[in-house]
């Protein structure tokens, strides 16, 4: 009775929505950018605005020179929209970094596709940012090691450059995550392990939030090529189980590795099979 039981859950999760299968919490969420929740635009066409759909920070992503604004992009990340940075100047802007993280716990999620991979610098920060604040203390960033390959890293500036990294290739989705909790700084990329490294805190946030680049800073050749469909800040280390269903969102509404439902009915399968021997 109870392999039953287990098998209509598997099944039942198998067959469910991403909406249905998690619910993004929305505590201590300030910045929410998510491609599909832009209206308005047809594909191709630019992006001055990213609306914030989180609820504690009353302001949305913009970017009000027209030579600098990315491109909306329809049906690229497993059906999804996602807005398109072109490695030379494009950019959104946000607040002060310190309007989206007060204190030292936060957690950031970004779903993104790295179009080209080309910048290694000694530096993380010099290499191409996904999203991260202008004075190069907090983000997530990629770089080039290799000739279509590279590495995503989850960077904290305290004093010391704190890093995880975890490798990726051009031209495919990943969802990173990251979260800094009780001076340590963790990192998962996909459905990978969590790596971690001893962190400080990160009140120095004052320069501005950016998504797809590093122009208003110092780092003037940080520029990321390539698409990003979701970005989410948290100002609090999420627990293990909220982090969990965040997760399980992003990577089945982006198709991102998960378990996949060949995996799950050939569970299904094994538990029949052990049931009625």
């Amino acid at each position: 009775m109870k392999t039953r039981v287990v098998i209509a859950l598997l099944l039942a999760g198998l067959f469910a929505s991403p909406l249905a299968r998690a619910q993004v919490p929305t505590n201590s969420l300030t910045l929410w950018l998510d491609a599909g929740a832009i209206t308005g635009l047809s594909d191709g066409q630019a992006v001055p605005v990213w609306t914030n759909k989180g609820p504690l920070v009353a302001a949305n992503m913009t970017q009000g020179d027209s030579a600098k604004q990315p491109i909306y992009k329809t049906g690229v990340a497993n059906g999804q929209p996602a807005v398109r940075f072109d490695g030379i100047n494009d950019y959104i802007v946000g607040l002060a970094a310190n309007n989206y993280i007060t204190a030292s716990d936060f957690t950031l999620f970004t779903v993104f596709n790295a179009a080209s991979l080309t910048r290694n610098e000694a530096g993380v920060w010099n290499n191409h940012k996904v999203v991260g604040d202008s004075a190069g203390y907090f983000g997530h960033l990629v770089s080039s090691n290799a000739p279509g390959a590279g590495l995503a890293y989850v960077y904290n500036y305290d004093g010391t450059a704190d890093i995880v990294a975890a490798p990726i290739n051009a031209g495919a989705w990943y969802a990173i995550s990251s979260r800094h909790s009780g001076g340590s700084l963790f990192s998962r990329l996909n459905a990978g392990a969590e790596g971690s490294t001893t962190s400080g805190n990160t009140a120095l946030l004052t320069g501005l939030l950016q998504v797809g680049s590093g122009e208003d800073g110092p780092y003037l050749d940080a520029d990321f090529h390539g698409d990003i469909a979701e970005v989410l800040i948290y100002n609090t280390a999420l627990s293990a189980a909220d982090q969990s269903t965040v997760q399980e969102y992003l990577f089945a509404k982006y198709g991102v590795p998960e378990p996949s439902s060949a995996a799950l009915l050939a569970l299904c399968a094994v538990l029949l099979w052990r049931q009625r021997g």
